[in-house]
């Protein structure tokens, strides 16, 4: 290869007595709105978008009234999309209080078993990635985490909107054709076949505050990116890998690709490379990466020359 180029790139029920009667007041639900999913990037992985929410995700939720602790109102509870809202069992409803501050966290896949509180709220959570199976190409869900806090009113609280973070590092490959550009060269296709990281982290844990992934283990599992289609210099001069995949983020001294790179001339192969690269990479938490792999020509220039020219020889 010529270069290859890596870019990282609850109101709740007001009673008064008076003469043995009771009065009921402004008797307010807690409810979800329509999530919302901060900085995603379209990719044809199965991450979570602007337009393409998650049908349901894991609610905890606190309430705390002036100088009192804090009360566990939601832990780990599972909320529905329902239309523009998402609903909950009703055995769980929780209801506004005035003047009380709410905390609420969000977790989309996650396992609730395996999310550890510190004040009553998501602190870590460990998980482990889909792609941990021989190798399949199915995609590990998108890891997402979200925070919401504000101050009940006696009435017209609003449904609360999370905002989602990715918790994972989105990959892909993009094949650019670099040959000079001649018209002749555009015969010259490139093709990236068979992508895969050969070294991606099983299993993590996540602070969830600060989005930082500790503990790795098994760095040995193969994650497959599909293939890159034929890019010539006529036309389109660069394509993506079939998949972009979500990987446990981690510091890679030496991220393990291979992949194997077809030339085609007038439509024939003529040159056929397995390739590996190392590159040292850092895979942090709800950024995407694009793997650039830059191909020019296919070789050093055929050049002609002429030594000399044999002299007439008799024919008599």
């Amino acid at each position: 290869m010529k270069k290859t180029l890596f870019t990282v790139l609850a109101a709740a029920a007001l009673v008064a007595c008076a003469k043995e009667e009771v009065v009921t007041v402004n008797q307010e639900a807690i409810a979800f709105d329509n999530a919302f999913v901060d900085n995603a990037t379209k990719t044809t992985d199965n991450s979570f978008s602007a337009t393409n929410l998650p049908e349901t995700f894991y609610v905890y939720g606190t309430t705390k009234h002036e100088d009192q602790d804090a009360v566990s109102i939601f832990n780990g509870v599972g909320v529905t999309k329902n239309g523009t809202k998402y609903t909950y069992d009703s055995k769980y409803t929780q209801y506004w209080i005035e003047g009380n501050v709410y905390k609420f966290a969000a977790l989309v896949n996650a396992d609730v078993n395996k999310v550890t509180c510190v004040d009553l709220l998501p602190s870590t959570v460990d998980y482990t990635a889909a792609y941990a199976t021989n190798g399949s190409v199915e995609d590990t869900p998108d890891l997402m985490y979200a925070t919401y806090q504000t101050t009940g009113q006696i009435s017209g609280n609003s449904a609360v909107a999370f905002t989602f973070d990715h918790l994972l590092a989105n990959v892909k490959f993009t094949l650019e054709n670099t040959m000079a550009e001649n018209p002749a060269d555009n015969l010259y296709e490139y093709a990236l076949t068979n992508i895969q990281i050969n070294n991606a982290y099983t299993s993590g844990k996540c602070t969830l505050a600060t989005k930082e992934w500790t503990a790795q283990a098994d760095a040995d599992k193969i994650v497959k990116l599909g293939n890159v289609a034929y890019v010539g210099t006529a036309g389109s001069k660069e394509a993506a890998s079939d998949y972009a995949r979500l990987l446990i983020p981690a510091d890679y001294a030496a991220l393990n690709i291979t992949f194997t790179l077809t030339t085609t001339l007038n439509n024939k192969v003529v040159n056929v490379e397995d390739i590996t690269l190392t590159p040292a990479v850092k895979l942090e938490a709800g950024k995407s990466y694009n793997f650039i792999v830059e191909k020019g020509n296919p070789g050093q220039q055929i050049e002609f020359s002429v030594n000399t020219v044999n002299e007439w020889v008799s024919a008599f």
